[in-house]
């Protein structure tokens, strides 16, 4: 009798997504060293960056509307794999068990929070997702309760599994140096509320700078203008995504974490940062 085969979709890989593509990375990095008689597949548009242990199937990809609707299903219909996990989104054509992992229904909340693009595809594709999956994980208790409330789905479906943290955030390593500042760390996008950590600098000592760690996405333009209003030109720092080790030393370097999200499934910023 063959291996078993659970297909991971591992599209977030080397696409700067932050905390999914995190989430995957570690994922696939504990599978593959995990015991057992169980074949792990990767399916993503950067095979060279799947770890060990897990055998990497490139799926190049020009659109994710096409990806998701065609060419993925039609893979996985051809690896005939046993069980399939994804985050937010089960392709429809998907074959076999189906597991997803919703972060956060921050797509449920208020307008501004998302663009109306990501928020339209994602309120019509998450509720049919988790009703499709035969297990649903979530990563705290409060997305667990929101799924409950906001879908109607039976406790018994969902599986809580709190993020751990990545092995490079530690207190051991380099850390950055200069002039003290605080850091911000996570997209540059209304949801995380960047104009907020821009206003409380603003109030603050004016020998303190801010590093605002992330990829800068809708949202980005307010920040540049919210700084000129303030005067802030020379108190912040937009490096944009930052390489995990070297965002390792800007925790270790900083006098603190500044986390004024308006909607988090779980918040990892502030785990990396006490692990640092």
């Amino acid at each position: 009798m063959s291996a078993p085969v659970v297909a991971i979709d591992a599209d977030v890989l080397g696409r700067e997504r932050t905390g999914d593509e995190t989430y995957v990375e570690n994922l696939l990095r504990e599978l593959g060293q995990a015991h057992g008689d169980v074949r792990v597949a990767a399916v993503t548009r950067h095979p060279e960056l799947v770890p060990p242990g897990v055998e990497p199937s490139a799926l190049p990809a020009r659109g994710r509307a096409a990806r998701l609707a065609f060419r993925l299903p039609a893979l996985l219909r051809r690896m005939r794999p046993d069980v399939v996990h994804f985050q937010y989104v089960v392709p429809p054509g998907t074959p076999g068990a189906a597991v997803v992992t919703v972060h956060d229904l921050s797509f449920e909340g208020p307008r501004e929070l998302m663009g109306v693009v990501d928020r339209t595809i994602f309120r019509a594709l998450v509720p049919r997702s988790v009703r499709r999956a035969d297990r649903v994980l979530t990563v705290s208790e409060r997305t667990k309760r929101a799924l409950i409330e906001q879908y109607e789905l039976p406790e018994s479906k969902i599986v809580v599994t709190p993020n751990g943290v990545d092995p490079a955030f530690t207190r051991e390593g380099p850390a950055r140096n200069g002039s003290p500042y605080a850091l911000f760390v996570g997209a540059i996008q209304p949801r995380k509320d960047p104009l907020t950590a821009l206003r409380a600098l603003a109030r603050s000592d004016s020998t303190l700078r801010l590093v605002m760690a992330g990829p800068h996405k809708r949202g980005v333009r307010e920040v540049r203008e919210e700084i000129r209003r303030l005067g802030l030109e020379r108190r912040v720092d937009l490096p944009g995504y930052v390489p995990k080790d070297e965002l390792a030393a800007l925790y270790r370097g900083a006098i603190c974490v500044v986390f004024p999200s308006r909607d988090e499934g779980f918040g990892l910023p502030v785990v990396e940062a006490m692990a640092c």
